[in-house]
């Protein structure tokens, strides 16, 4: 795969989505993208942990979903055999 992603909690993530505070929760959260329609959520307490998560992993990361979904799958598929 182009972007080899990082580890996060004995799972490889290649796309992460910000998705800011939660409405209810003084939390910010993140989805973590392992796999194509998959992922996990985390959560952190703070904007600042927030923002620096996503500025810390993003660079090690696919920036955009649909890349990472194609490059997947078309490897996932080729390999299948």
């Amino acid at each position: 795969m182009e972007r080899k992603g990082f580890m996060h909690e004995k799972t490889r993530i290649f796309f992460i989505e910000g998705r800011g505070k939660d409405i209810s929760f003084e939390r910010w959260r993140v989805s973590l993208y392992y796999a194509p329609h998959y992922a996990k959520t985390y959560f952190l307490e703070t904007e600042k942990e927030y923002h620096d998560f996503i500025t810390t992993n993003q660079r090690k990361c696919y920036l955009d979903y649909g890349l990472f979904r194609q490059e997947k799958e078309y490897l996932d598929r080729r390999y299948a055999h």
